[in-house]
């Protein structure tokens, strides 16, 4: 009987260390809650009118302005699209095993918008895209080795972006709150609704305003 005693006894006192040792631990953790919220739902936001309103009128794009036949242009982009998804789980794999979501987030932040500088530079340089077909030059001609590397150099970028902040970004906005509070548990509620809701908002914008200013309005 003693025996039973001591062992129920040690049991019980191994779990309420075990149960101190997991308050401590939540205790030492800095939940930063709302204050950081408009830069994570933010960066989410203009990462979507970012890349999905370049990407919704690439194939008009790459068949007008880089002269590319109807048939290449729909491999890049099927090509572009079918890695950036499998890039998704290379990049959550990187962020949980090596390098935690807040540095890969902000690292994929900065490859992004190199990904797309890169591109819009493509169009906004002469140099880095073909003569238009009909008016510099009656033969249509098609992009140099040098002018589809610095834009394949853009896709690669933002594909690098996106394998680092799709999977991190919702992850890292629910990791600012405590679950194990009732303040915690709403926070995070609210922040997934407010996520989903720019994140829809922000594709709406991409596929209509920004497509439509990208089709209609010369610079």
């Amino acid at each position: 009987m003693n025996t039973v005693v001591e062992r129920e006894t040690g049991t019980i006192t191994m779990e309420t260390n075990e149960k101190k040792e997991s308050i401590e631990k939540n205790e030492e953790v800095n939940y930063r809650g709302w204050k950081v919220m408009p830069f994570i739902i933010g960066n989410e936001t203009f990462e979507k009118l970012g890349t999905v309103g370049t990407l919704s009128n690439l194939l008009v794009y790459l068949t007008t302005v880089f002269n590319l036949n109807n048939i290449t242009a729909n491999n890049i982009i099927n090509i572009f699209n079918g890695s950036t998804n499998l890039a998704t789980l290379i990049g959550a794999f990187l962020s949980d095993a090596y390098f935690g979501r807040f540095n890969t987030v902000a690292f994929s932040i900065v490859i992004s918008f190199l990904g797309l500088l890169a591109i819009q530079l493509t169009a906004a340089i002469k140099s880095l895209h073909p003569p238009q077909c009909g008016k510099e030059n009656s033969i249509c001609k098609g992009p140099t080795v040098g002018q589809m590397a610095f834009l394949i150099s853009g896709f690669v970028l933002l594909l690098i972006g996106a394998s680092g902040i799709r999977p991190c970004n919702m992850a890292f906005g629910a990791d600012q709150f405590n679950p194990n509070t009732e303040s915690g548990k709403k926070g995070i509620n609210s922040f997934f609704n407010w996520y989903f809701f720019t994140f829809t908002f922000a594709q709406m914008v991409s596929l209509t305003v920004i497509v439509y200013i990208q089709s209609n309005i010369q610079m």
